[in-house]
């Protein structure tokens, strides 16, 4: 393997990116050119790190790898001004026992306090509506600023002389004689390579059928609602995780709300403007000292992801020299996979951690009828 192309310049674009560079494989990255690094789904997501809710214990286990990897690459990539390990706490959540002591059965650490306690020492300035209310607190949870990520990443990359990162479409992937030859642009320009790696996120459905390997019925869509807020109130010490709102710091500041109810609502038709509204009236109620915030940027930010949960991420046999990199939370898994995708690429051989990852098998399943598990927003 020498030469390969990467479409998509977000998280998971990035983070492969950067492995196969460092691998020795000479790496064209293309980035999609709609605004910054990332912008399509990486910058504007609620980007925490979290293994909470994971329905089975093989999706756990790639969400604890994923956030363990963030914490060995930050090592590497020091001083790693992206990473904000603070913990998380959560509360008033349907099925929050049940969820937690799952978790700790799986050995994610986790502690319990009340709501009273959380309010006075953990995090000081967070309103709780009943201060017996149990909290949980997972302290190796946190978020992640995916731009900064993405630079220092694509940077890296550069600096071993072997990748270069272009804004361009690829519109197609090439094949000649049955395998990838490399991808055409939108300009028509072809970038030759032996391998292609699929990393771009709601353009990978559009990309892979170009390959002869139609993803469209194995994709879903999720909508959310994501909003920074500017406030001279002191950002939480920790992820929150609430009833009506989840909110994390953003900078100095700066906060990024989002809730699962306005994303309800958002889906049934509510004007963004009454949304908005409705986030700044939560955050007030939850976050008292926040009571100037007013909207820097609101977005709504569109994930696509495999039905069944798992991330497509490594190899299609059907098309040799082709590879996928489709994920729902791809903050949490973006620097684990990248790595494994890139060194399967390199290696030809797929680490046990993404056995339930082939690509192959979210098209069999898919047509099959089996109903995805759920999955949390990222």
């Amino acid at each position: 393997m020498t030469r390969a192309v990467v479409v998509g310049a977000g998280i998971t674009g990035a983070c492969v990116t950067y492995h196969l560079a460092r691998l020795g494989v000479r790496v064209h990255c293309l980035d999609t050119g709609q605004g910054s690094r990332g912008e399509n789904t990486s910058a504007v997501s609620f980007a925490r790190l979290s293994a909470f809710q994971q329905p089975t214990a093989t999706r756990f286990r790639l969400a604890a790898a994923g956030i363990a990897e963030h914490r060995r690459l930050a090592g590497t990539l020091a001083p790693a001004a992206w990473w904000h390990p603070g913990g998380s706490m959560a509360w008033g959540l349907p099925d929050l026992t049940e969820h937690t002591e799952r978790l700790r059965s799986w050995g994610y650490r986790v502690r319990w306090t009340d709501a009273a306690h959380a309010g006075s020492a953990l995090d000081p300035g967070v309103r709780f509506t009943d201060p017996r209310a149990p909290v949980a607190v997972l302290p190796d949870e946190g978020w992640v600023d995916a731009p900064t990520l993405i630079g220092v990443l694509l940077a890296a990359a550069g600096d071993t002389g072997r990748a270069t990162v272009e804004v361009a479409r690829a519109t197609t992937v090439v094949l000649r004689d049955g395998r990838v030859a490399g991808v055409r642009c939108a300009d028509g320009r072809e970038v030759q390579a032996d391998a292609v790696v699929n990393a771009a996120g709601p353009g990978a459905a559009t990309l892979a059928a170009s390959a002869g390997a139609p993803l469209d019925s194995a994709l879903a869509d999720r909508s959310s609602l994501v909003a920074d807020l500017l406030t001279s109130a002191r950002p939480p010490r920790h992820v929150l995780r609430g009833p009506t709102l989840h909110v994390r710091g953003a900078g100095r500041g700066r906060l990024r709300v989002r809730s699962d109810q306005v994303d309800t609502s958002l889906a049934a038709g509510v004007p963004v403007p009454e949304l908005v509204e409705d986030l700044l009236v939560r955050v007030r109620r939850m976050l008292p000292r926040a009571t100037d915030a007013t909207v820097a940027r609101a977005v709504v930010a569109t994930a696509v992801f495999p039905r069944r949960g798992h991330p497509c991420a490594g190899a299609l046999p059907a098309v040799p020299g082709y590879h996928e990199l489709v994920t729902n939370s791809g903050v949490t898994l973006g620097p684990l996979i990248g790595r494994l995708v890139a060194e399967e690429l390199v290696t030809g051989q797929t680490d046990p951690l993404l056995y339930d990852c082939r690509p192959q098998d979210a098209r069999v399943r898919t047509t099959s009828g089996r109903s995805p598990s759920p999955v949390p927003p990222s």
